[in-house]
C-alpha cells in the first residue's frame, strides 16, 4: 500500500535496479535527492565509504545530472573508510578527524560536498566549511516528505 519507495542507505543503492525493477510505484534514488539540493553547483566532491566513492552507482548518477564529481585518491578513500568504521560508527568523534576532513575538502577545490555516509555528518563539518554540504540522508528524507505533501 505504499505510495513511494525510498531506500534509506547509500551503500544498498549498489543494487537499486534489482530492488526497484519490479515496483509499480514511484521511487526516489538517494543520489537524485542529493543532486536536487546542489543548486547551481557544478563541481562536487563525493565523500562516503570507499565503496560509495569507488563504485559507479552514486557517482554516475550525479554525472548523468551534469555534475563534475570529484572522488579522493585511493589512500584517502581508505582513510575515510577507517574513520567511518573505526571511529564514527562507534560514536567516536575526534577533533583530528574533523580537521582532516576540513583540510581534505579545502584541497579538493569543489563548490559543494555530498556526504554520502550517515556517520560522516557526526563531524559537524558545515560550520567549518565555505562550501555547502549535502547530507544524503537528510536530502532523501526531504525528497520523501516533498513527495508525500
Amino acid at each position: 500500500g505504499a505510495d513511494v519507495f525510498v531506500l534509506a542507505c547509500n551503500s544498498l543503492h549498489t543494487v537499486w535496479e534489482q530492488i526497484v525493477g519490479g515496483l509499480s510505484i514511484p521511487t526516489i534514488h538517494i543520489a537524485d535527492a542529493a543532486a536536487d539540493e546542489l543548486d547551481g553547483r557544478t563541481r562536487v566532491a563525493l565523500l562516503g565509504t570507499p565503496w560509495t566513492m569507488e563504485l559507479p552507482f552514486f557517482r554516475e548518477r550525479l554525472e548523468w545530472r551534469g555534475f563534475d564529481v570529484v572522488v579522493p585518491e585511493k589512500a584517502v578513500r581508505q582513510r575515510l573508510g577507517r574513520t567511518v568504521f573505526d571511529e564514527l560508527s562507534h560514536g567516536i568523534v575526534r577533533d583530528e578527524t574533523r580537521a582532516y576532513y576540513v583540510d581534505l575538502i579545502e584541497r579538493l577545490a569543489v563548490d559543494a560536498i555530498v556526504l554520502a555516509c550517515t556517520e560522516m555528518t557526526l563531524l559537524g563539518l558545515q560550520d567549518e566549511l565555505d562550501v555547502p554540504l549535502v547530507d544524503t540522508a537528510r536530502a532523501h528524507a526531504r525528497a520523501a516528505v516533498d513527495y508525500a505533501l
